[in-house]
């Protein structure tokens, strides 16, 4: 659904939102639930998007 959403976007809801924000810890995760976001090209280069935003690095470093 997600690799649907974005199709076409940078981000969730075209512009950086709190969408993304609360969207982005729960990808960051896909080992966890084991998926493969290489099976979803618009997911992955959203969180390569993401990753490379620095108080989204700085966010992720919060336990």
């Amino acid at each position: 659904m997600l690799d649907k959403q974005l199709t076409g976007r940078d981000f969730v809801a075209d512009d950086l939102s709190i969408a993304d924000f609360a969207i982005y810890p729960w990808c960051a995760r896909y080992e966890f639930q084991e998926i493969d976001p290489e099976r979803y090209p618009n997911v992955r280069d959203y969180m390569k998007r993401m990753e490379h935003i620095e108080f989204v690095q700085r966010g992720m470093q919060v336990p």
